[in-house]
């Protein structure tokens, strides 16, 4: 059983079942073949000494019947050994007999057809007809013995017999080194695979450019390996950003606490420790929140209370919730929403959360006296929202990586700015609603992000506020 789990074996042994089966049909088809031909010559002699004999009388005919005896005698003793003939006419004498055979055996032979008759163990080819010659009639009865085809064609058949197993064997053993020779590259890249562990996922498998389905594999290897690498590197960086969002505030907490159960304070300072450790508290729920969103998007266990709801109540609300801190910084927010119903299944929450993060993430990088715009169109079956600041813009290096967790594209970015990964959870929520959103951005020009969602509503006109 152990060796059926090889498929070097299994493929052994499929190989010989196979060649066996077709050892099979070729022995059958030959021995078949071989009988055939046999049968064939042995009905050829028959019909060429019935056209003898006939030819025979035809020259006798007028001549007297011991002439005719004596004529068709002389063509019986030119007949090879195992032919036997018979011939009765001129009013039902005996014209010609065989040579040691009862005179009844041979007359029961297949009338107007050749077929098998035996006389005594020995097989014949026999056939009897009846012709006309100068108004006389004539019976005829020829037969051929097929003694030594019968002895050919069992000798043939045993040759066949033991022959099969030889050929099997030689066939299975072939097969086996070819099936081996076949998998010899399978061995080596699980051999190769086996070293390759969550420490060193950079190494490749190395392959051999034969173009075929090992090729096909081993570079089908390569490609999962290096997604599994860049996988583990996300994780690890992942963990790694995770970690030094929280060092800092769990830093403060306990500094704050430290410095406060150091000695004897006034109440107002220990008022401040506590505010300080609050905020800090504040800052790593959130953060903790915001994970265990993003782990649960990773899982697809990421909860929806899905129903049919406006975009523009939605986006109206988002724009209408910045719009205080957008005077503040004396930026302008240009809204433009399509007219109609833009209906979408989706959790109103969630939704929001994906718009305050874009205008959240444009008001950061939008200069005072700049501006803002956020639209919503429809294309199709979609509802696009577009939110567009003035600006530098994201720089072309950062494009790829603007969704990432924790990627900080600005090396001056402070924890002001966000802990990195509102964007990603925007991507995430997007996506978890069945749409898409994507990033454009020129230097100098700003940046555009557009979401598309699928829709289950109508459309409308643009109107502009």
């Amino acid at each position: 059983m152990i060796l059926l789990r090889s498929v070097r074996w299994r493929l052994t042994l499929w190989y010989a079942a196979v060649m066996a089966a077709a050892l099979l049909a070729f022995a059958g088809w030959m021995w078949w073949s071989v009988r055939q031909y046999l049968a064939v010559s042995a009905d050829t002699r028959i019909a060429s000494r019935l056209q003898g004999l006939r030819t025979a009388i035809e020259t006798e005919a007028d001549e007297s019947v011991n002439a005719l005896k004596e004529e068709l005698h002389e063509f019986a003793v030119e007949m090879p050994e195992g032919e036997l003939t018979a011939v009765r006419g001129r009013g039902g004498r005996d014209l010609l007999q065989p040579a040691g055979i009862a005179e009844p055996v041979l007359w029961s032979a297949p009338e107007q057809r050749i077929g098998d008759m035996h006389i005594g163990a020995i097989r014949y080819r026999a056939f009897r007809t009846r012709i006309v010659v100068k108004g006389e009639m004539y019976d005829l009865a020829v037969a051929t013995s097929t003694l030594e085809a019968d002895q050919f064609l069992a000798q043939f058949r045993w040759l066949l017999i033991a022959a099969a197993p030889i050929l099997v064997l030689i066939a299975s053993g072939g097969g086996y080194w070819m099936s081996r020779r076949a998998l010899a590259p399978v061995d080596r890249l699980t051999t190769a695979a086996r070293r390759i562990s969550v420490d060193n996922l950079s190494q490749r498998l190395a392959i051999e450019p034969t173009g075929d389905e090992l090729e096909r594999l081993g570079i089908t290897w390569n490609e999962m390996i290096g997604r599994l690498d860049d996988a583990v590197q996300r994780i690890r960086q992942f963990t790694a950003d995770a970690s030094h969002e929280l060092r800092t505030p769990i830093a403060v907490i306990r500094t704050s606490a430290e410095l406060a159960l150091r000695r004897e304070r006034d109440p107002a300072e220990y008022r401040r420790a506590l505010e300080n450790i609050h905020r800090e508290s504040e800052w790593m729920t959130h953060l903790a929140e915001d994970l265990l969103l993003l782990a649960r998007a990773d899982s697809g266990t990421l909860m929806l209370r899905t129903q049919p709801l406006d975009v523009n109540a939605v986006v109206r609300g988002a724009a209408d919730q910045a719009a205080p801190i957008a005077e503040v910084r004396r930026i302008r927010i240009n809204t433009r929403f399509v007219g109609g119903d833009v209906v979408v299944n989706g959790d109103e929450r969630a939704l929001h959360r994906v718009m305050t993060v874009l205008v959240e993430n444009a008001l950061q990088h939008t200069p005072p006296e700049g501006t803002i715009q956020i639209m919503t169109s429809t294309a199709e079956d979609v509802v696009m929202i577009e939110v567009q600041n003035s600006g530098d813009g994201v720089r072309p290096e950062d494009l790829p990586h603007i969704f990432e967790r924790f990627y900080r594209g600005d090396p001056a970015r402070t924890r002001q700015n966000g802990a990195g990964v509102g964007l990603a959870i925007a991507r995430s929520i997007t996506e978890a609603h069945g749409g898409q959103i994507e990033v454009e951005s020129t230097p100098g020009e700003g940046a555009q992000f557009r979401v598309r969602l699928p829709l289950i509503g109508g459309r409308g006109r643009a109107t502009v506020r």
